[in-house]
């Protein structure tokens, strides 16, 4: 049987079919490797770009920020120089006692100028000008009572008439007797001229002040209108009071100097009841603040100088300001701290430029800004106990009529009786010794004494007395009122002195700036 198979006209028998596929085979084989292209080592190899790999960004780790460790000691902090009382009280003791080795037999101590500031100094210890003398010599008291107003340290009339008058109270003179009633007087005819008191400036203004309330000028008078307004008118806008520049009077400058009494001047009147902007106060206080140095004090052009110094703690010690207020934190010092380390064994200041001499300027002002006090200083009038033997007992006001009726007029207990022993007086002058009054040499004059005996008078007119009288003195305990109520050099004593001065320290800014103050300043 015959097999066919189904190739749909294209079908091949097996074997054929077979032959042919190998046969397909080996021409696409040939085909494949010789028809395409075959590169060749002259055919440079297509590049094919190379993309760089994206750097990411290197992100530095952060640092957890270091905290130091709390250290376990701190700045020490500076100890305040607190100077203690007793240690003040000593100070000023050096520099009275510095006072009486420069007195003369005539009571003065260097001349005019210094004695009645050396007088107020001595009242501010509680000390009576009458105390005050070398031995077989005249006292401080009886020196500054004469003074005549000649001596050449006195540039500026109407600075020294209030000084003067300010040193009599400070001496115990009643304010009522009649040389400071004269005083006063003059003041005010001299010096007090179209509403205008004095020199240009405030520093006469200023001292004129003080002197006028502490009199009982009356606060609406018009010389104390005029005087508290134009004080007023010399504060600046810093909070500074000024001086006149040397070179333009008319231009103000800013002095700590001037600025500490005006603020003591100032409290003063306040405390006498008259208006004072609290403003012009704080000012003042917030500009000593910022002006004050190092070393604790005041001064000019950077360094420090006790008379400066000595000014602005009198307005301090007006407020009743106290060392820790016035202490720089940075250095512990204050102005106390200030004044009693500068001051010489010896009890005096120098000035940087001449050491071993003394900076009167300085030395003369520093007690009562020691001892926390401040202008005015005025001591109670001495009350003496008279006992006159020529008769009965009476208790008889006994006056004598003298030039200064201030050393004897008083309230006194007087005995009479008669005696055959003669009474020999010289002068109205009588020299107190300890507790006995003894009256020396022959054949006295009196020119009246008036003694009343039970509402009858008994006048003796230029008499002799034939009497004996046995004078005892009892002083009241002395009583200072105050505290309730440049570098500069020693004034020039002549014209010569002073050219002297001026050419000495022309080439010197600072003193030649102090020289000039000498007309202002006392």
């Amino acid at each position: 049987m015959a097999h066919h198979f189904n190739m749909n006209s294209n079908s091949l028998p097996t074997g054929q079919a077979g032959k042919y596929q190998i046969t397909f085979l080996i021409i696409l084989i040939f085909s494949l490797f010789f028809v395409l292209p075959v590169k060749t080592n002259d055919t440079p190899p297509e590049e094919i770009p190379v993309i760089p790999p994206v750097e990411e960004p290197i992100i530095p780790p952060v640092e957890e920020p270091v905290v130091p460790a709390e250290e376990t000691t701190s700045t020490p902090t500076i100890e305040p120089e607190i100077i203690e009382q007793d240690v003040l009280n000593s100070d000023a003791r050096k520099i009275l006692n510095y006072f009486k080795t420069e007195q003369d037999e005539t009571g003065k101590i260097i001349n005019a100028n210094i004695s009645d500031w050396a007088m107020i100094s001595f009242a501010a210890n509680e000390q009576y000008g009458h105390e005050i003398k070398k031995r077989g010599g005249k006292s401080l008291f009886e020196y500054i009572l004469n003074y005549d107003f000649t001596d050449a340290s006195d540039l500026n009339v109407c600075a020294t008439y209030p000084r003067h008058i300010l040193a009599l109270l400070a001496a115990g003179v009643d304010k009522n007797s009649t040389r400071p009633q004269e005083l006063k007087e003059k003041l005010i005819t001299t010096c007090y001229k179209d509403n205008n008191f004095g020199d240009n400036g405030i520093n006469d203004d200023v001292f004129a002040l003080f002197t006028l309330l502490t009199m009982d000028e009356t606060n609406d008078s018009s010389v104390i209108t005029d005087l508290i307004n134009t004080i007023q008118s010399w504060q600046l806008e810093n909070g500074a009071f000024a001086w006149p520049d040397w070179m333009d009077p008319n231009i103000k400058v800013a002095g700590d100097d001037i600025t500490g009494v005006t603020l003591n001047a100032l409290i003063y009147a306040k405390n006498k009841g008259i208006n004072v902007d609290q403003n012009i106060i704080n000012n003042v206080k917030n500009y000593l603040k910022t002006s004050q140095l190092p070393d604790g004090g005041w001064g000019y052009y950077g360094a420090p100088d006790v008379l400066t110094t000595s000014w602005v703690m009198m307005g301090l010690n007006a407020l009743s300001e106290s060392q820790a207020e016035w202490t720089v934190e940075a250095t512990g010092k204050n102005p106390w701290s200030y004044l009693h380390q500068n001051l010489k064994n010896d009890g005096f200041y120098e000035p940087s430029w001449s050491p071993g001499s003394t900076d009167w300027f300085a030395t003369k002002h520093a007690v009562p800004a020691i001892l926390g006090l401040s202008w005015p200083i005025v001591m109670e009038p001495r009350e003496e106990e008279t006992n006159i033997s020529n008769g009965p007992n009476y208790n008889l006001p006994i006056i004598v009529k003298s030039d200064f009726p201030e050393l004897f007029a008083s309230s006194t207990t007087t005995t009479l009786e008669t005696t055959t022993t003669t009474l020999e007086i010289a002068t109205s002058t009588l020299e107190i010794v300890s507790t006995t009054i003894e009256i020396v040499t022959t054949t006295p004059e009196i020119t009246t004494i008036a003694l009343d005996l039970n509402s009858s008078t008994l006048s003796v007119v230029t008499s002799t007395l034939e009497n004996t009288i046995s004078t005892t003195t009892k002083k009241q305990l002395p009583k200072n009122n105050s505290k309730t109520n440049k570098k500069i050099i020693q004034k020039p004593q002549n014209s010569l002195q002073l050219a002297l001065a001026y050419s000495w320290f022309g080439n010197y800014p600072k003193y030649w700036y102090n020289i000039n103050q000498f007309k202002y300043k006392f």
